[in-house]
This record gives C-alpha cells, sequence and structure tokens, in this order.
C-alpha cells in the first residue's frame, strides 16, 4: 500500500481545487453564453408575436367595423372586442 506524505496530499488538495475553479469558470462562461443566445431567441419569439397579435387585431378590428355597419347582436360585437384584449 502506498503511503503518501502531509505535503503530497496538500499538494493534490490544491491541484483539486484550481481543477474545480476551472471547471466552475468554464461552466460560468456557457451559462452565460446559452443565457444570451436563449435572450436572443425569445426576443424574436416577441417579436414574431407582436407581429402575429397585430395582424390578428386588424382582423378583428376590420371585423368589429363591419359587422356594427351591418347592424349586428352587439354581444357577438363586445365578444370580439373582448378578444381584442
Amino acid at each position: 500500500m502506498a503511503y503518501f506524505s502531509e505535503n503530497d496530499i496538500n499538494e493534490a488538495k490544491k491541484r483539486v481545487n484550481d481543477m474545480q475553479k476551472r471547471a466552475k469558470s468554464l461552466t460560468n462562461d456557457n451559462d452565460k453564453e446559452h443565457k444570451k443566445t436563449d435572450d436572443e431567441k425569445s426576443e424574436a419569439l416577441n417579436e414574431e408575436n407582436k407581429e402575429e397579435k397585430d395582424d390578428s387585431s386588424l382582423i378583428i378590428l376590420a371585423l368589429i367595423m363591419l359587422l356594427s355597419h351591418e347592424g349586428a347582436d352587439n354581444m357577438l360585437i363586445l365578444a370580439l372586442l373582448y378578444l381584442l384584449f
């Protein structure tokens, strides 16, 4: 069985701590990169959702105008207004 001196053990502990610090710094860097790409993706999705919502809102508004001009049921118009918000 191999015996290690206290110096060897302390040196091994120091190397372990150094390796753990390096590993943590690498994982933190990767997490930051993933957060940036996730943020960019979510911003792109938000922009697309806003555009789709704007298009939907315009269609619903046009439908409300047409139906109110034709004398449609007020409950139907209120339901369409509810969809806008």
